[in-house]
């Protein structure tokens, strides 16, 4: 621990003296930083001489620190002695003067030497002389191992402790991994030709390297590839032992392979490996490095090559191939664990009875480690008697480290000792925490930042920095994560019991924990050197052991402890500076406590009684009938935490506890306000008058009571609150009606419980609001529509609410799927409330009650799930009840006739198997290729909806209604599904408000349809005959919905203008004609090509040659420009709304592709024999007016202003050209994200940073993406996957220099002048048609 040792002493000087320029604390600060930097140097890491120096420099560091610490205690004394004043008074007096005790990072900020008393100034600097001498002579040794005059120690060995060779030497046999073991055998074999590398991540001893095995000497696996090689990395790796390992694996190396270099061993491999299917197994990688070694030697011939990689870092398997998902190991569940330990220790033989449960509470007590049960099955196996298993049964971690451990503690520590120094005191700290235990991210931040642990560095804050080393660690396999946040940020993690036990024993050897148990009840004797005490049990207090102790942090953990047990301790500790003891309930605030002048983190209860003002006081938690008076908050001016509980006292109103007086907590960031609810305050609203100061950014209620109006007004009115969670009755009334303008930053919104029946909001209350969360609503009616259109909401959870709640919610999600918006994540976690009334019985009496009920809440209140299941089951049983009784017999329409016990049986078996089936409603974030829908794709013949019809057409109207009476129409009329007059049946429409037809049917007299040419968010495209011109049209059907409706009007008006002025037709699309058809607006067109996107599709992605994207552009710019000066704006300009006029393609050579023959289908690429185009799709076309900012364009072609919120106009336009010619440039969308944020930087990437003038005027919805006057990029990304995916995109200029023979400059120009980010400063359409990239050309010509 000399690295957390010297940081530490390096705070404490600087802290005791800032800016001092005495010769002998600028040369004690020399030193430190000196041996600060030399051990964060990696190739000092695995150095046993340097290793043997560390318990030197940490014991010279701690000497130091005693010396000035116990100076100032002596000090702090001698003042309290003079003034001899009040405690309180005394105490305040001092603080004022150290000012540090609750603010870490300023922790020893205004103390300085120069005010102490002058007669201990020489004791003092007496003192720390000799400790400067040790260091002289520390530095000394290792200025003789860096001149080699000392012969520097081997590099220690980890390849002894590997785990890999553990697997090696004991045949393991594989339990509770069949799935594993499927999955990658999968993947294996799967379809994909080019060379994946599969990564298995997990702690040491979690089974990486036995399912390694396990495939790699599978039958399957040995007969499907051509050629296997099995190679050991470790820490400490030799290229050349790696490339003699593999070479000697494929035995094509020839004899005596250890003589030859690497060069020809790396090329020997690649020749082993050209032309054949191989598999490759690099086990137990640690370094990024190892990999960038041999990658290269790896051929990719597109024959389904696999490598797999086996690591316990993250890090290293994100970097071998961030585009593959990575296997994370599980650990295994108890049945699984008892099996493996059973067959361990009796092998085929079964378990004797009388150890049966003994050995499952053993293999329980494992935690799933397979390593662990093997180790001690191997103990257990040399015993079996009764009382000697029940004897590990009792404390199975410290048996293992007892009597086995050695090697399954070496395994694990080449993770601790692979660690870099900063993270290893972070690791071993996780050894304070009892067993077992979920630890709060927030408060083992805040101990880290006390402990001294964390290295500042500029710009970023210590809990930032802190957040950095926890993730780091996550990462390596050493911390799991248990809970998260709305965000996605960590809120609790743990470790498990087998690192946790290698955390206890190093830090007991490096004196750095002491913990106190069941096991050691007292502190160890003639010990000065324990700097940390964690205590987990019973406490001897022996004050003769701790009587002037250094011991610098104290973690109380037992539960049963007594406020006098930490006083007495306290009282012997002058010298701490981290107090945890939230499991101790103090009667009255401590005072004693406060005299710990060094303390840095104390974590207690009340409130002092007496008036000292604690000004750095920021957490108070758990705190009974808190009375808010102006006096007590005047105490603590600065608090930024604060949680209260109020029970009822009937001897106090609740106006004495002056709720209205938050509002001058000016600090106040979280507050959390229970109200326990008795008896005595009934269900009544409480008589209280909240007021909260506006810095306040996460509000918890419970139990308050109050009404909504109230709530909005005071709450809605904080315009820093991000989180606000309403429980147990928060709120009282049965209508919220939020108004805009409030609520404007709120992120995540919690209602739990509420009487909630009407809630009446839509996007604009909530502008920013990512997660919604309702809890037990069985009052609400339903969702608002509206909430799904807010742009930032990521996640929809309901839990246990009622039936219109769940249904509101799916229908949200299904909207958003319509509207390609993939970010939205519904969930919903119970179905009981399906059932009302019935939800104490089973779903079976449910459905025997009352089927057709049942039904009906479902399908009335839109649950899409069961829908057609529900409707197909119904449809069965009204034509079985049709056939037997002549077809005379017809349920009412829209309602299913559950007359027998069968048909409520086949429906409640397709609800059981749904309910256990459906739990959560995902999209992919991140697919390869965006989603996309063009009219151009492969026909797919529709299926009618089953079901009786209601209505028939009749004549040749173009609008219809169904006939209520279906007798007037009796089934006699209906042949094949279509009617006698050759008009199609009524049918309803599917789910989505699609309408339902049959290849073959008319569409009115005129139109038959032919065949399914695509479908889109709008609705769906037909390729029909139009009877009346003799010719083939193209004919959009509108879903049956309102706003599609509108929005085909709109279109229709758009196209009809356009008409009126493009004469020729040569830019944009002729309408033929529209009608209303069934409730379904359809507007024919000419029939045109495929899309440049589905012909990019088609042609494998590849790109257009130059010349055909000059002239698609030079045509897209004049329709842009023709709709310009109408004054119109597309707004959704894309590859997918642009399409060729024919079909006609020819097939030339492709030669940048590897394939050698004219027969491999990839030889060839398509080109489109005519390259005129026209634009399509004009439903979102608006006219130019001012201050447009609501969202427009599809994600990939959206411009920057649009994102940032600053208005758009025409030159949306013209940045969606910029992009579509890229594309086709390229044949991939320049831009492939979800996120905006991740948009925005994909842009800095790949065109430069965005105008400072443009990130500060962005909206309140797109200021969340800048920080500091620039792009939050990369700390506000969401993942490290999307970090990568920024990174690897080229510059603009690199990228079309990759695709483009010729004329590259005058395209890349005429790019950089389409992709400006300020709208003022891009080509309009007419100025990019007059560049030399289309004028060059054309003078050529002539």
């Amino acid at each position: 621990m000399a690295y957390a040792a010297l940081l530490s002493v390096l705070q404490t000087v600087e802290g005791y003296f800032p800016g001092h320029q005495q010769n002998i604390t600028s040369d004690l600060q020399d030193k430190v930083s000196y041996l600060l930097r030399f051990l964060e140097d990696p190739s000092t890491k695995n150095s046993s001489s340097i290793k043997n120096l560390e318990g030197r420099i940490r014991d010279a560091s701690f000497k130091a620190q005693d010396i000035i610490e116990s100076h100032v205690s002596r000090k702090v004394v001698l003042s309290k002695s003079i003034i001899n004043r009040g405690v309180g008074s005394w105490f305040w007096e001092t603080l004022a003067a150290l000012r540090y005790v609750f603010n870490p990072a300023n922790h020893l900020c205004g103390t300085s030497v120069d005010h102490m008393h002058p007669g201990l100034d020489l004791e003092l600097e007496s003192d720390l002389w000799k400790v400067i001498d040790e260091f002289d002579s520390i530095l000394e040794a290792l200025s003789k191992i860096k001149d080699g005059k000392e012969e520097a120690s081997q590099q220690v060995n980890s390849s002894v402790a590997s785990s890999s060779r553990f697997v090696a030497s004991n045949k393991n046999e594989l339990v509770g991994l069949d799935q594993d073991l499927m999955n990658i055998k999968d993947r294996l074999t799967g379809s994909s030709s080019k060379l994946d590398i599969i990564s298995i991540v997990g702690m040491g001893g979690i089974g990486k390297t036995t399912l390694a095995r396990n495939l790699y000497e599978d039958s399957l696996i040995e007969y499907y590839f051509d050629i296997r090689a099995w190679v050991v990395v470790s820490q400490d790796y030799h290229v050349q032992e790696m490339f003699t390992s593999l070479v000697g694996s494929t035995r094509l190396g020839g004899d005596e392979l250890h003589q030859k270099s690497i060069e020809k061993l790396a090329e020997c491999l690649y020749k082993n490996l050209k032309g054949r299917r191989y598999l490759i197994v690099m086990d137990d990688v640690w370094d990024t490095k190892a990999w960038d070694d041999i990658r290269r030697f790896f051929p990719d011939d597109n024959n389904g090559s696999r490598i797999i990689l086996t690591t316990r870092q993250s890090e290293v398997a994100i970097y071998a191939n961030s585009n593959s998902p990575i296997h994370y190991m599980s650990f295994l569940g108890s049945n699984a664990s008892w099996e493996l330990l059973r067959k361990t220790v009796f092998g085929q033989e079964g378990c004797p009875p009388r150890l049966e449960k003994i050995g499952q509470d053993i293999a329980q007590s494992c935690k799933g480690l397979p390593l662990a049960i093997v180790v001690i099955g191997g103990l257990l196996s040399k015993d079996s008697k009764q009382k000697d298993w029940e004897q590990i049964a009792e404390d199975v971690n410290s048996t293992v480290a007892r009597n086995v451990g050695n090697q399954l503690m070496e395994i694990l520590s080449l993770s601790y000792n692979s660690l870099p120094h900063h993270l290893k005191a972070c690791f071993l700290y996780m050894g304070v925490f009892p067993e077992d235990d979920e630890i709060f991210v927030s408060q083992l931040i805040k101990l880290w930042i006390a402990e001294g642990f964390i290295k500042p560095l500029i710009p970023k804050s210590f809990e930032e920095l802190a957040e950095d080393y926890l993730k780091d660690l996550i990462g390596r396999s050493l911390i799991q994560v248990i809970k998260r946040t709305h965000n996605g940020e960590i809120k609790t993690c743990i470790i498990h019991d087998t690192l946790r036990e290698l955390c206890v024993n190093k830090a007991r050897d490096e004196n750095f924990l002491q913990t106190i148990n069941h096991h050691i009840r007292t502190f160890p004797q003639g010990r000065d050197d324990q700097r940390r005490v964690t205590i987990h049990g019973y406490f001897m207090d022996d004050r003769a052991n701790v009587q002037d102790s250094y011991v610098r942090s104290l973690l109380y953990f037992y539960k049963y402890g007594s406020s006098s047990e930490v006083l007495s301790f306290t009282r012997r500790c002058r010298l701490l500076t981290v107090l945890n003891v939230l499991t101790v309930r103090f009667n009255e605030f401590p005072i004693g406590i406060m005299e710990l002048v060094h303390l840095r983190g104390f974590l207690p209860y009340p409130l002092p009684t007496d008036s000292v003002i604690m000004e750095n006081l920021q957490t108070l938690s758990e705190v009974t009938n808190f009375k808010c008076s102006k006096e007590v908050l005047k105490l603590m001016p600065n608090v930024k935490k604060l949680g209260i509980s109020y029970y009822y006292d009937s001897s106090t109103k609740w106006s004495s506890y002056e709720f209205h007086n938050f509002v001058y907590l000016h600090h106040l960031e979280t507050l959390k306000c229970l109200f326990m609810e008795t008896e005595f305050t009934g269900s009544k609203p409480l008589p209280i008058n909240l007021a909260f100061h506006e810095s306040l950014k996460k509000l918890t209620l419970s139990g308050c009571r109050i009404s909504w109006e109230k709530m909005t007004t005071v709450v809605g009115s904080l315009h820093n609150l991000e989180i606000l969670k309403l429980k147990n009755y928060a709120c009282e009334g049965s209508v919220w009606e939020p108004k805009e303008g409030e609520f404007t930053k709120l992120k995540f919104l919690l209602i739990e419980s509420a009487p909630l029946e009407h809630w009446r909001a839509d996007s604009t209350h909530f502008p920013q609001l990512r997660y919604l969360s309702l809890r037990h609503c069985l009052r609400l009616a339903g969702i608002p529509s509206e909430i799904g259109d807010i742009e930032t909401l990521e996640v929809l959870e309901v839990h246990q609410c009622s039936q219109s709640v769940v249904a509101s919610a799916m229908l949200i999600q299904e909207e958003q799927q319509n509207l390609e918006n993939h970010g939205l994540r519904v969930s919903i976690y119970s179905f009981d409330d399906y059932f009302g009334n019935h939800k104490n019985r089973s779903l079976k009496q449910a459905l025997s009650t009352n089927p057709c009920c049942l039904y009906h809440c479902c399908i009335s209140a839109g649950c899409v799930l069961f829908h057609f299941h529900l409707q197909k089951a119904t449809t069965e049983k009204r034509e079985e009840s049709s056939i037997k009784s002549g077809g005379s017999r017809c349920a009412p329409r829209g309602r299913p006739d559950f007359a027998t016990t069968d048909s409520a049986h086949n429906v409640r078996s397709i609800l059981e198997m749904e309910m256990e089936r459906v739990t959560e409603l995902t999209m992919d974030r991140r697919p390869r290729k965006r989603p996309r829908l063009g009219w151009d794709v492969l026909p797919q013949a529709p299926k009618a909806q089953l079901g009786l019809f209601s209505g028939q057409e009749i004549g040749n109207v173009t609008s219809y209604a169904p006939s209520r009476a279906l007798s007037d129409h009796p089934s006699s009329l209906f042949v094949k599904g279509l009617a006698r007059n050759g008009s199609p049946p009524w049918r309803e429409d599917d789910k989505d408000g699609h309408y339902m037809f049959e290849i073959g049917e008319n569409l009115t007299s005129r139109y038959k349809i032919h065949s399914k040419m695509g479908e889109g968010t709008f609705g769906q495209v037909l390729e029909c005959w139009d009877r009346e011109r003799k010719e083939m049209v193209a004919v959009k059907i509108v879903r049956g919905i309102k706003k599609y409706r509108e929005a085909a009007m709109i279109e229709v008006d758009v196209l009809q203008q356009l008409g009126r002025h493009d004469k020729g037709g040569n830019r944009c699309v002729q309408i033929r004609n529209w009608f209303d058809y069934r409730n379904h607006i359809c507007i024919v067109f000419e029939k045109l090509g495929p899309s440049l996107y589905d012909f990019l599709r088609k042609n494998n992605y590849r790109s257009f040659p130059i010349d055909l994207v000059r002239e698609i552009g030079r045509q897209l710019l004049e329709c842009v420009a023709f709709m310009h000066d109408l004054h119109l704006i597309h707004t959704d300009l894309k590859p997918e709304n642009i399409l060729l006029v024919s079909s006609e393609y020819l097939k030339v050579p492709d030669y940048k592709v590897s394939a050698k023959s004219p027969k491999d289908s990839s030889y060839y690429k398509r080109i489109p024999k005519s390259s005129a185009i026209k634009v399509i799709d004009f439903g979102s076309t608006t006219y130019d007016r001012q201050d447009q900012s609501y969202i427009v364009s599809t994600r990939h072609y959206r411009a920057p202003e649009v994102i940032l919120g600053l208005g758009w106009s025409y030159p949306c336009d013209i940045w969606s050209v910029g992009c579509i010619l890229v594309e086709l440039c390229s044949g991939e969308a320049l831009f492939q994200t979800h996120e905006n944020l991740e948009h925005l930087a994909m842009m800095e990437k790949v065109l430069g940073p965005l105008p400072q003038h443009m990130l500060k005027k962005a909206d309140r919805h797109a200021e969340k993406y800048v920080r500091r006057g620039r792009l939050d990029w990369p700390e506000g990304a969401t993942s490290r996957d999307s970090i990568k995916a920024v990174l690897k995109l080229p510059r603009l200029q690199n990228l079309i220099m990759q695709h483009v023979d010729h004329s590259a400059g005058d395209l890349i120009h005429l790019l950089q002048g389409l992709l400006r980010y300020d709208p003022a400063e891009r080509l309009s359409a007419k100025e990019a048609l007059r560049h030399p990239f289309f004028t060059r050309d054309h003078l050529r010509r002539l």
